[in-house]
């Protein structure tokens, strides 16, 4: 009985090491987020269990993105071109629009705006056959800020309006006094998109 309790509590140790590491990333505790994920990804300490694959990939979406915020370039590389491989052996359009999202960031990092425009496109036509809104605004967020750096003021500004209206679209998911809405719509990286709405509405 206790054995068969500590497989079925697998899974949500997992999911909550991967909270764990994006919240030590949140901290700017990078060595603390690279173990968090690091130990979803070894079997040693995690087991095997139904979908662990997926979460596999996910706690290595995690350690690309520790990798780029801390500034390790070729780190990074290497985590989110293994991440994409993994991602384009699936049929699952969500972590394979992160993976290309992810991809596009660190082509931007090495200056490669080439790179990032493939990747952001590629990211792009997978929205355009799947809903997937969770990772929709991530993306559209970074086409916003690629085409706004590139200058390209049509494209950035209706990223940036698919951006806005994804994550609306989570949030109004919520009740309004629900207070995961509240802690949805303060992240920096969704203030920052709908603080530009406001802004460009005060300007008009």
């Amino acid at each position: 009985m206790r054995s068969d309790a500590k497989q079925h509590a697998v899974p949500w140790t997992a999911i909550g090491m991967i909270s764990a590491g994006y919240a030590e990333l949140s901290r700017g505790r990078y060595a603390e987020a690279l173990q968090c994920f690091a130990q979803v990804r070894d079997p040693g300490i995690t087991p095997n269990f139904f979908l662990h694959w997926y979460w596999r990939m996910q706690a290595r979406l995690g350690s690309s993105e520790v990798r780029l915020q801390a500034g390790d370039i070729p780190n990074a590389r290497i985590e989110v071109d293994d991440l994409l491989e993994s991602a384009l052996s699936t049929e699952e359009p969500n972590i394979q629009a992160l993976a290309w999202e992810a991809k596009a960031r660190v082509a931007w990092a090495e200056k490669d705006s080439d790179g990032a425009r493939r990747c952001i496109e590629n990211a792009l036509a997978i929205l355009d056959k799947v809903e997937i809104p969770v990772s929709a605004w991530r993306v559209h967020a970074t086409a916003w800020q690629f085409y706004r750096h590139t200058k390209e003021d049509k494209p950035a500004e209706a990223s940036r309006g698919r951006a806005e209206a994804c994550i609306l679209k989570i949030a109004n998911s919520f009740a309004r006094d629900e207070p995961l809405r509240a802690s949805f719509l303060s992240a920096p990286p969704i203030a920052r998109v709908l603080g530009a709405s406001a802004n460009k509405r005060a300007v008009s």
